[in-house]
């Protein structure tokens, strides 16, 4: 890539789509979703070009023996042709029957020799494609991710041969499995002295582990104490139309899926005598449990159908289908099962799918750790830990079933568990090694935006995460922004009687200091909810209004004729302040260039100057402003510098612009103080007196005033919309839709589980998006290219440039100590 833009990761994977495993899907979902947060995924895995139907599909080899790259907007993938080994070329010739002692004893012995000659090993071709592509394209961060565990070796290598940072990613344990207890002499002495030797060894080069569940983190954590290990869960993805569909249950029959395969510790036989008495009990014929992609598995299913003849009538098992057939199957169900065991605290991956498809689930036995924990917070369903239980459960499901032709469905409180927002943490993750790195190699990184001792959490309460560099939670998991809204910013809304007799006081006092002149106050009036409705609530306290709206050259039609409509309505004054759009449209592209978040800080210092300035010239003494603590109580500070810094406006416009100022209204500390105390001009938040909320606020608006929404949050301004919506989040990863749902959330306008849903959409629409590129950059009067070129420029922040930072934070330190601003 010839852009700083986005970071490039190399994955080492063996399982990839168009394989359908678990373990594919993974690095499956990191290609999918890395671009939306700055990285650029490079994956470099096996090439499946036949459909695995058997055991000895996976031997076989590829039909092509050259290596294939794709490129798509997502990202890359290198597929790497497959060579049977000496082990995979005996089964081919003789199968998985003949002579089992001597294929067993290939086995063993490449497991052990693969790591010693790499040409023994039939993975070691994903091993040289990534040295030459390192060394022709280079990267920013490996991820191997295991199994097969041999990719840690190459990634090892790899990282100290280029000095790249890695990441080791578990799947499952590596000598930590659960399923090592059930090894015994030879194998347990080799696990044991030798590959765990081997693990310590590779993983002492990694700059961090990742897995997929709190179990496998405490076994690894204590094999690697010195190593960070995090847990990114696999999840699931909504983007498959299947789980959209509305598949109906099966209403002819009591049915029980389970999908996939079944390991030696997870409690079949509880849930087989369960079922067993249900049916004797019940004396139910038309239920069945299905078993979807068993077949594969020939001592699975002899496992299965040995236990007990009574019941095998209503067993059935499946070869493997697709992924999206095995969803719409597990659809028709009544129930979905779940096995684990008590003794085992581990991960099942296909929970997060089970979840997503809203069917009860049925969890035998009770591992009363991480699937307990999930189970319990989505309120996924049912856990069992004894025979009697399952038997109790079963016919409880089943009488529901009978009444109601179906078994009544779970909550939706699962989102946080998309593979989205699970790719979202890694990617911060990605993102503080990539700039630890840097740092160590002398490199400076102006990657300020993510701070380098971060690792990814998400508040329980509302939806801040850590792409605020500065959040923090307390031991609930509740973040700083939440606790300070309901410690303190909760305090400063409407609270009933208190803030109708505040409010009462104010207006007296407005219409005082109005006596003999024209208006009472002066409101700045941009067409949107907040500023709209100050309007309708003024009128309605009987104030005589000077409406004020800036026009910087960015309103849409709609905010245009919503402040006509409301002039008009209401009967207000009205004045609107123009800027020199070449002046304006040179400081706006000054900002763009400067790299910096904070591109509508030229409108943000224009809109208190004129206000000011008008207020000033009609001699009134209050300015009426939308904002308002309860739909703008939550915005982290690191997200936007402060407006008033002037010092920090010039600088960037001396860099970058080519026009002076000569008639920008500017708004500094001085200029505040000079209108606050010289002018005695008071700035009023009206909204943070009365009830307040937005879709209410609508409502009434659209009913009285001919208002009109105009599509999103800011939409009034079509820059302000598109910088908030794309630019941010495309360039910045800062998403203002957390800040506002979070803010929502804690006023309880809305639930978290809505938020999450919410987040899972895209900021913009692509094409929309595109429209509005265009339509910018013609207005900026810059190509599209130059455009790219800007997005594609390093993210920089406000101390990158001179600022007054440390100034002003002392004399407003002081100022309220003194003072209420508000």
């Amino acid at each position: 890539m010839d852009t700083e833009k986005f970071k490039k990761v190399l994955i080492l994977c063996y399982d990839f789509p168009p394989y359908n495993s678990v373990g594919g899907q993974r690095p499956y979902s990191w290609f999918k979703y890395f671009k939306k947060f700055n990285i650029h995924p490079v994956v470099i895995t096996r090439h499946w070009d036949r459909t695995i139907i058997n055991p000895i599909s996976y031997v076989k080899p590829s039909n092509t023996q050259t290596v294939e790259k794709e490129e798509d907007e997502l990202g890359t993938i290198i597929r790497v042709p497959y060579k049977p080994n000496i082990r995979d070329r005996f089964i081919l010739k003789y199968g998985l029957i003949k002579f089992p002692l001597i294929r067993k004893s290939l086995s063993f012995y490449l497991s052990i020799a693969r790591f010693l000659w790499s040409r023994l090993d039939n993975t070691s071709n994903i091993h040289k494609e990534a040295g030459k592509y390192l060394k022709e394209n280079g990267c920013d961060l490996i991820i191997a991710t295991g199994e097969p565990f041999i990719l840690f070796k190459y990634a090892s290598e790899l990282s100290r041969h280029f000095k790249i940072p890695f990441i080791a990613d578990y799947r499952d344990g590596w000598t930590t499995n659960y399923s090592n207890n059930y090894t015994s002499g030879i194998n347990k002495f080799i696990i044991r002295h030798f590959f765990q030797r081997l693990e310590k060894h590779y993983i002492k080069n990694a700059a961090v582990i990742t897995t997929v569940s709190p179990a496998y983190q405490r076994d690894i954590q204590l094999l690697h104490p010195k190593k960070d290990v995090h847990v990114i869960f696999n999840g699931y993805d909504l983007d498959y139309p299947e789980f959209t569909a509305d598949v109906p249950q099966n209403d002819s029959s009591f049915q029980i899926t389970y999908a996939g395969t079944i390991y030696p510790y997870q409690q079949l036989e509880l849930f087989l005598e369960g079922y067993k008495n249900f049916i004797q009990i019940t004396k139910c014929k038309n239920s069945e449990v299905i078993f979807y992609g068993l077949a594969f598995y020939p001592d699975q299913v002899n496992r299965l159908y040995n236990y007990n003849a009574e019941v095998n009538e209503y067993l059935a098992t499946t070869e493997r289908i697709s992924h999206p057939e095995v969803i719409r199957k597990l659809q028709e169900s009544s129930v979905l099962l779940l096995l684990a065991d008590d003794r085992v605290d581990g991960s099942c991956a296909k929970i997060f799918e089970y979840l997503a498809l809203e069917r009860k689930i049925m969890l035998v036995k009770d591992d009363k750790g991480t699937l307990s924990k999930i189970m319990d917070k989505c309120e996924g369903g049912i856990r069992c830990s004894t025979v009697e239980e399952v038997t109790a459960s079963l016919i409880e499901l089943y009488e529901e079933h009978l009444k109601n032709g179906y078994v009544s469905h779970i909550s939706d409180n699962y989102t946080e568990y998309s593979r989205r927002a699970q790719c979202e943490g890694l990617s911060i993750i990605i993102q503080k090694h990539i700039a630890n790195s840097r740092s160590r190699n002398g490199i400076q990184s102006t990657d300020a935006i993510i701070k380098t001792d971060l690792v990814y959490k998400q508040c329980t309460r509302c939806v801040m995460d850590t792409t605020d560099p500065e959040i923090h939670f307390d031991i609930n998991g509740r973040c700083n922004h939440c606790n300070e809204f309901f410690e303190n910013t909760s305090m400063r809304t409407y609270q009933g009687t208190s803030s109708d007799q505040k409010l009462d006081l104010l207006v007296k006092e407005i219409k005082k200091s109005g006596r003999n002149k024209e208006y009472d106050c002066v409101l700045g009036l941009s067409g949107g909810i907040d500023s709209c409705y100050a309007a309708y609530i003024l009128k309605n306290l009987g104030l005589r209004t000077l409406a004020v709206h800036l026009d910087n050259g960015w309103d849409s039609e709609i905010s245009v004729k919503n402040v006509k409509y409301i002039v008009s309505k209401l009967g207000f004054g009205y004045e609107s302040y123009v800027l020199d759009w070449e002046e304006f449209r040179d400081l706006q592209l000054a900002f763009l260039k400067a790299s910096v978040p904070e591109a509508e800080t030229p409108t943000d210092i224009a809109i208190p100057a004129i206000l000011h300035e008008i207020a000033a010239k009609n001699n009134i003494k209050h300015i009426i402003s939308g904002g308002n603590f309860a739909t703008e109580g939550i915005l982290p500070k690191s997200w936007h510098y402060d407006a008033k810094d002037v010092k920090y406006l010039k600088s960037i416009h001396k860099q970058f612009g080519k026009k002076k100022l000569k008639t920008f209204p500017t708004f500094g500390f001085q200029k505040e103080m000079y209108y606050k105390f010289i002018k005695g001009i008071k700035t009023i938040y009206l909204l943070n007196y009365v009830p307040y909320g937005k879709q209410e606020a609508m409502k009434v608006l659209e009913m009285e005033l001919a208002w009109k929404y105009y599509g999103g949050k800011h939409y009034e301004s079509k820059y302000t919309g598109f910088l908030q919506s794309y630019i941010l989040p495309e360039k910045f990863n800062l998403d203002y839709r957390r800040a506002t749902l979070s803010t929502q959330i804690c006023a309880g306008e809305i639930t978290r589980e809505d938020a999450l849903k919410e987040l899972l959409n895209d900021p913009y629409d692509p094409v929309k998006a595109e429209e509005e590129k265009q339509y910018v950059c013609k207005k900026l009067d810059i190509s599209l290219e130059e455009f790219n070129k800007i997005m594609n420029l390093a993210p920089k922040t406000y101390n990158d440039y001179p600022n007054s930072q440390k100034m002003l934070e002392f004399i407003y330190g002081v100022y309220r100590k003194l003072y209420d601003m508000n």
